[in-house]
């Protein structure tokens, strides 16, 4: 039986979270510490991922597609895994695995969301306002991104030939801001089976592993800007939206969400999913008995 990720109904739980963390669309999704930094190769493989509670995964049935009522694991299946990293290392970690029928890619760049991708959208100083502007001022507040298999080789919009795409640069025209995904900053790294897949490939797997650090405030260099520290019990704002882009005649076929969360995300934060930050011991994070609690709960809804 699939495990529910770890997704939860914060209303329940509002004693927990202090004002600035109260989850605005009442949905909270609870992540954990990477125990080793240094011990996470970003190759695109899971290896170094065992660590990783099963339970705290995000997988396909945790999310809700805007396109339809129901979709087939045998169409469109993930699991999305997230966690974070203390100081020094600082920073957000991720890995997706995707498993689709068929697969799509043949756009540019700046058209990523009509293509098979992982949009992510971003507010880590959560205090909410809209994304996705024309000014820098907007850009700073937040970000959206696309992830997709098959980056164009040595597109400058791809820093380190990853499959990262800083999507404000289809509104603002600022290369500058291009600093904070160099290599170091942020890294990723992409593989798919079988070998060979193309576009239209049909039973095709991908992923995409990512670390990188976040920041508050994103200005058009390191010293105008204002890197987000992680810590335990810190929440940010955070939007997954997975998208299968090969519906009969072209177009999305699936657009999907966090279940309970909104499709707002995209362009204001305030209507994100709350990520909370799980120290390595989830019990220094979560009192025992209220840990135990949610754990049931997510026990009783998969029966």
């Amino acid at each position: 039986m699939r495990k529910l990720g770890n997704l939860v109904i914060a209303f329940g739980f509002a004693c927990l979270l202090n004002a600035s963390a109260f989850a605005h669309v009442g949905v909270t999704v609870f992540y954990p510490q990477v125990p080793d930094p240094a011990a996470i190769t970003i190759d695109g493989n899971d290896d170094d991922w065992g660590w990783y509670d099963p339970a705290l995964a995000l997988n396909q049935p945790d999310f809700f597609d805007r396109a339809s009522d129901f979709v087939e694991l045998s169409d469109y299946d993930f699991t999305i895994l997230n966690a974070w990293s203390a100081a020094p290392d600082n920073k957000w970690y991720g890995f997706a695995r995707f498993v689709d029928d068929t697969l799509k890619y043949d756009n540019d760049p700046k058209a990523w969301w009509r293509d098979d991708c992982l949009q992510i959208t971003v507010d880590s100083d959560h205090l909410g306002g809209p994304i996705l502007g024309s000014t820098l001022e907007e850009v700073a507040n937040g970000q959206r991104w696309h992830i997709r298999i098959f980056p164009p080789a040595g597109d400058a919009l791809l820093p380190n030939q990853t499959c990262f795409f800083f999507s404000q640069l289809e509104f603002i025209d600022s290369m500058e801001l291009l600093w904070a995904v160099q290599p170091g900053l942020f890294d990723a790294a992409w593989t798919v089976l079988p070998a060979g897949a193309e576009n239209l490939t049909v039973g095709v797997t991908y992923t995409y592993e990512w670390s990188g650090a976040l920041w508050d405030i994103w200005g058009l260099s390191e010293s105008e800007s204002v890197r987000h520290e992680f810590a335990a019990d810190d929440v940010i704002h955070l939007g997954y939206r997975p998208i299968d882009a090969d519906a009969p005649g072209g177009g999305r076929k699936h657009s999907m969400y966090i279940n309970e969360g909104s499709q707002s995300q995209d362009v204001d934060a305030s209507q994100m999913p709350d990520f909370w930050a799980l120290a390595s011991d989830a019990a220094t994070a979560v009192e025992n008995e209220t840990w135990g609690h949610i754990k049931n709960r997510m026990n009783q809804r998969l029966q």
